[in-house]
């Protein structure tokens, strides 16, 4: 009750179920539940990975365009967290729009700089959250292991 996102089901909350399938409110819980792994695939093809401010399909490497995806579900497009730290960590001017110079800035910065520069700036905002909203901290620790499992791909 205290998850602010609500009823997810394959990351999918009940306000992106209700505006995907046109429905004019959020979807029901029953129907949160009920969402097919197919139709929760093609949401996220269309409304994050081919999404104009991220472009993940333009990003080479599938590990950083999986953390971009994955951060930009937990947080939302609208702040365009996720375009921010990636271009903060590829070191090109942060706007939150992925458009070609950023793409290509992204596209030759090293996998370990992008994860381990994203998933830090992650990381501070997890904190954050928790520091404005107390009630938030119980999931502080699932958060956390979350961004940082985006660093397994690093390890030798």
């Amino acid at each position: 009750p205290s998850d602010h996102g609500g009823p997810t089901n394959f990351g999918i909350t009940a306000a992106t179920l209700g505006a995907w399938r046109k429905l004019g409110r959020e979807a029901s819980a029953e129907e949160v539940k009920a969402l097919p792994r197919d139709e929760a695939r093609e949401i996220y093809l269309r409304q994050w990975v081919r999404h104009p401010t991220l472009n993940l399909h333009l990003v080479h490497d599938l590990h950083v365009a999986w953390w971009a995806m994955d951060t930009s579900v937990l947080f939302g497009l609208s702040r365009r967290l996720a375009a921010r730290w990636m271009q903060e960590a590829a070191g090109v001017s942060v706007d939150g729009f992925l458009g070609p110079v950023s793409i290509a800035a992204i596209n030759n910065t090293s996998r370990a700089r992008m994860l381990i520069t994203c998933t830090k700036l992650r990381m501070r905002r997890h904190t954050q959250v928790v520091e404005d909203q107390p009630s938030q901290a119980a999931f502080i620790e699932g958060w956390c292991a979350r961004a940082l499992s985006h660093l397994d791909v690093l390890a030798v």
